[in-house]
């Protein structure tokens, strides 16, 4: 039994209050005696439910406050381990000297116990079951929608191939174009699904090393600037954002970072629609480094938009873009939190939300050769 550490305070000095917490937190009776042998405190309840009559019965120990322990109750003055409760309970005794001479008896139903705990191993055991046959479920039916999504988009590209232009109607070339589009749309929510289920299933692991963490960012923003562009988005950058980032490094796998930041960024631009302002900027402590980026609704009611985060919830109309599908927000978290990151949002001014990723970073030292010549590369996201 855990040793309750309360041997320098008094029998008098521990008020009812204290022992009927220690009963409910720990879910143990106790027994309190001064240096005489005679009960102070008991917990009634509890405690005749685990040894008997508290009342002068003739099963258990009589036991009230006053009553010596001694004369009534004789194998508790000298308690062994463990004593035989009532309906072929195990209960296990411990007792604490204090200062005042007095004693602490705890008694706890170690039998309840192992029942509770063998229900919960089972309940648990059902529980990762259930969570596997939802991951192999999930990912063959990715599986057998990828394979033919693949043949359409592929047979859907040959066709609006510009030598067939003279064969093909305008009619039917925005058909063509139509089952494209969605087609590719589907295919991303389909990737992006399999790969959560791997992040779930803990089949995606990260090589990290030393990267300057600007590059990285930098080099997702590039990649979707055609996409800002023909939005008419406006990044907004904190004034010397780039400055201030030089010498960050974090400790990161380059590649699944990358896709991180993708991911977000994708997100946001899905979410908050042409035209909009999305604000960036950073701050700097002494062991994390956050990245924070405001950026307007859209459609969605901000509150919609919070409690998808959360929950890990679909917004509809994601369905019908190729720039983010519903699964990049958690598959986004999943790969940050890889590298001991974490993401997070809250509320902003008006129609806008704040997107927070804070990431660990290490102290500055002279890059070394793999970073030179990677990690300042900045391909297309």
């Amino acid at each position: 039994m855990n040793d309750l550490s309360i041997r320098c305070v008094p029998s008098q000095g521990l008020p009812a209050k204290v022992l009927k917490s220690l009963e409910e937190r720990f879910r143990i009776a106790h027994l309190l005696v001064d240096e005489s042998g005679h009960v102070v405190s008991l917990g009634g309840v509890l405690l005749e439910k685990l040894i008997g009559s508290l009342d002068g019965g003739e099963e258990g120990c009589r036991l009230a406050v006053g009553v010596n322990l001694a004369s009534v109750c004789p194998p508790l003055s000298d308690p062994p381990e463990h004593i035989n409760g009532r309906w072929g309970r195990k209960v296990a005794v411990s007792v604490t000297p204090l200062d005042d001479g007095g004693r602490l008896y705890l008694f706890r139903d170690e039998t309840t116990d192992d029942l509770a705990g063998k229900a919960l191993r089972e309940a648990a055991s059902e529980a990762e079951a259930a969570r596997r046959a939802r991951h192999v479920f999930m990912s063959q039916t990715a599986h057998d929608f990828r394979t033919p999504l693949s043949l359409i988009l592929g047979n859907a590209g040959l066709l609006l191939d510009p030598s067939n232009a003279d064969n093909i109607t305008p009619e039917t070339a925005l058909a063509l174009e139509t089952i494209r589009d969605a087609g590719e749309v589907l295919l991303k929510n389909v990737n992006d699904m399999l790969e959560r289920m791997r992040a779930e299933a803990g089949k995606i692991t990260a090589d990290p090393d030393r990267y300057m963490l600007a590059p990285l960012l930098y080099a997702v923003l590039d990649g979707y600037q055609v996409e800002i562009d023909n939005r008419n988005i406006r990044l907004d950058m904190e004034d010397g954002l780039r400055r201030k980032l030089t010498g960050v490094y974090v400790h990161v796998d380059r590649v699944l970072m990358r896709k991180a930041l993708s991911h977000l960024l994708g997100y946001i631009l899905a979410i908050c629609g042409p035209g909009a302002e999305i604000a960036i900027s950073a701050r700097l402590q002494a062991r994390s480094v956050t990245l924070n980026l405001v950026f307007p609704t859209g459609i969605y009611d901000p509150e919609k938009v919070l409690e998808a985060f959360e929950t890990s919830t679909h917004l509809p109309e994601l369905d019908l873009t190729g720039l983010a599908s519903n699964h990049a927000l958690p598959l986004a978290r999943q790969l940050v939190a890889l590298h001991g990151g974490k993401l997070s949002m809250s509320r902003a001014r008006g129609r806008a939300v704040r997107l927070a990723l804070r990431l660990p970073v290490l102290k500055k030292r002279a890059r070394p050769a793999r970073e030179s010549a990677a990690g300042d590369a900045r391909p297309a996201a």
